[in-house]
């Protein structure tokens, strides 16, 4: 360092030129190394992205190749004692107690594919539990297992007068079946019915035709919100219970109205209700009632 003599008589001191060079020099080291360094980190970056561009279109190369899985499997679960006993019916055996039912000429079965309200069809197959005290025997004290059965309920339209029937279907070879009489000794009557989409599909022509009639009022009334031609601004509807009451013989649908919108349409009920009257299986006499 040089030293030189200040106005104030103070010492200054001045770095030489041999020092400002070395200075420069490792300014220069430092920066070349910062550049070398976010290159390298570039060009890694590049590398691993071209890799994975490479493994992805790799994977969908051999994806075109891979066989689909078969619809059934040849592997048996293995269930304990009680699982067996329980376990819910399975998609063969659901396939079995609906062709046994629509093999038995006497229950006169429609397939619901080409099933009207008026017809004999199949609403419901579900696994029917074992009585309570037979499953005890066999899992307590090793006694003869309960044999195994399906309900099916059956809405017999075609008959007169109209019912609901439960049926029990057994898996024993060959299947038989008798009508299930644990809850109930005696048939249900048919307007205690639940809903089903045969009769929905009769609900949505009555209040299609009920939108038509009044498509001039509803989109005055509800901000230009209709039931039919409404494009963006539809009406829809849902139903709510009671269905009918046990004791007597009306069976009705409570509809209401609400804005089909995208953000919570149960939020947006309009107050427009109807109360369609949907007794007996003669559905060109359904109406709206109120």
């Amino acid at each position: 360092m040089a030293k030189i003599k200040s106005d104030t008589e103070g010492t200054v001191y001045m770095p030489t030129v041999a020092a400002q060079k070395e200075s420069d020099l490792n300014d220069s080291t430092t920066s070349r190394a910062v550049k070398v360094i976010i290159c390298f980190l570039v060009l890694l970056v590049l590398g691993l992205a071209i890799a994975v561009i490479i493994i992805s279109v790799n994977d969908s190369k051999q994806s075109g190749s891979v066989s689909i899985c078969a619809t059934t499997s040849s592997l048996k679960p293995n269930y304990t004692k009680s699982q067996d006993l329980y376990r819910d019916l399975s998609e063969i055996e659901l396939f079995q107690v609906r062709d046994y039912i629509l093999n038995v000429a006497s229950l006169n079965i429609t397939p619901f594919e080409k099933a009207a309200v008026n017809s004999n069809y199949i609403f419901l197959i579900e696994l029917q539990n074992v009585n309570k005290d037979d499953a005890i025997a066999y899992l307590d004290h090793n006694g003869p297992k309960p044999a195994r059965s399906a309900n099916v309920i059956i809405f017999k339209g075609a008959v007169s007068p109209p019912v609901v029937e439960e049926i029990l279907v057994y898996f024993d070879k060959p299947m038989k079946h008798e009508l299930n009489t644990l809850l109930t000794n005696n048939t249900i009557p048919f307007h205690a019915r639940p809903p089903n989409n045969l009769e929905y599909a009769r609900i949505a022509e009555i209040v299609n035709d009920f939108g038509g009639k009044t498509h001039d009022i509803l989109k005055e009334s509800y901000d230009g919100f209709t039931i039919a031609n409404c494009t963006d601004h539809c009406l829809t509807y849902t139903d709510t219970g009671p269905t009918s009451m046990f004791s007597s013989n009306e069976h009705h649908a409570f509809i209401w109205f609400l804005r089909a919108v995208n953000y919570g349409e149960y939020l947006h009920p309009v107050g427009l209700e109807l109360l369609i009257q949907r007794q007996g299986t003669d559905v060109s006499k359904w109406k709206i009632e109120k």
